[in-house]
């Protein structure tokens, strides 16, 4: 699965780039400047969702705290709608 999330100097950063915008985008869009493509099963999403909970630079460069989070849960919310069964129970939280 693949999902793209705008760039931390987007106005809309951390969050998942709508289909619609993606499909008017005139290039490839997975080398598009304002957002990253995040590629991976549901289970290699949720680690790396975890691993932006934690992180505070990536390669080299120093990440929002606003920023990582929204990535975190766009990541996770993808992983979850792929594969409903991998989010915990709501008892487990």
């Amino acid at each position: 699965m693949k999902l793209y999330i705008y760039n931390e100097n987007c106005t809309y950063a951390g969050r998942t780039v709508p289909e619609q915008v993606l499909e008017r985008y005139d290039g490839d869009i997975d080398a598009a400047g304002d957002w990253s493509v995040f590629e991976g099963t549901p289970e290699e999403l949720l680690a790396q969702a975890d691993t932006y909970d934690r992180v505070q630079v990536l390669d080299g460069r120093k990440l929002s705290y606003r920023y990582s989070m929204r990535v975190g849960k766009a990541l996770r919310d993808a992983a979850y709608w792929e594969k409903p069964e991998l989010k915990p129970d709501e008892d487990e939280t």
